[in-house]
C-alpha cells in the first residue's frame, strides 16, 4: 500500500511536436494538453514485437475506454515507410479508433530525435543483416517499453509491454493520474 501511495516521478518533459496522424492531418502536442496518454513505439511492416505491444495496447484501451481524458500515442519508428496512409490502413487492420489512439509519423529525422531524445528511447535501423534475419526481427530495432504521460506533457514511468504486471501497474497508475487531474 505503501508503494501505491508513493507518487509517481516526473522524469522528463516531452518537447513539442507538431506531426501527422493516420488520417493525415496534422498533431501537435498541444492536442494531448490535459490528457493522460501512454506512448509507444512501433511500426506497420514490424514482424515481431508490434503485433504483441498492439495486443497490449488494445487491452489498456479497453480497459480505460471509459475515462474521457485518456490516450494512446504511436509514434512509428519507420517514418520513412510509415506515410499517414500507411498507419491509417494500419489502424483499420487493428480496430485503432483515431479519436482514442493517434498514429503518428513525420518528417524522418525529427520524429527519430523525438523518441531518442524526447522519450529516451532506443531506435535503429537493422544494418548488415540478411533478408531471412529481417524477416524474423524486422527492419527497425526499438524499445517495446510504454510512457506514461501526464495531462501536462510529462513522463512518469516506463513499463515492459511484454510483461503482464508490467501493464496492470500501467493501467493503474493510468487511473490513479486520471484522477489526481480530476481534482
Amino acid at each position: 500500500a505503501r508503494e501505491r501511495a508513493r507518487p509517481l516521478p516526473i522524469l522528463a518533459e516531452i518537447p513539442a511536436f507538431a506531426l501527422v496522424d493516420q488520417t493525415g492531418s496534422e498533431f501537435p502536442l498541444s492536442e494531448l494538453d490535459g490528457k493522460v496518454w501512454v506512448a509507444s513505439f512501433l511500426y506497420s511492416t514490424c514482424p515481431g514485437p508490434c503485433p504483441r505491444i498492439v495486443g497490449r495496447l488494445s487491452e489498456i484501451e479497453r480497459r480505460l475506454a471509459g475515462e474521457s481524458a485518456f490516450r494512446m500515442v504511436s509514434f512509428t519508428v519507420d517514418p520513412e515507410a510509415d506515410t499517414p496512409e500507411v498507419l491509417g490502413i494500419y489502424g483499420k487492420t487493428h480496430a485503432i479508433l483515431p479519436s482514442r489512439w493517434k498514429l503518428l509519423t513525420g518528417d524522418p529525422d525529427e520524429q527519430l530525435d523525438l523518441i531518442r531524445r524526447g522519450f529516451m528511447m532506443p531506435v535503429q535501423r537493422s544494418e548488415g543483416l540478411t533478408e531471412e534475419q529481417i524477416k524474423e526481427s524486422g527492419a527497425v530495432i526499438h524499445s517495446v517499453r510504454l510512457v506514461l504521460v501526464d495531462g501536462l506533457g510529462r513522463m512518469r514511468a516506463y513499463y515492459d509491454s511484454g510483461d503482464p504486471n508490467d501493464v496492470e501497474r500501467l493501467i493503474n497508475d493510468a487511473r490513479r493520474l486520471l484522477r489526481e487531474q480530476g481534482r
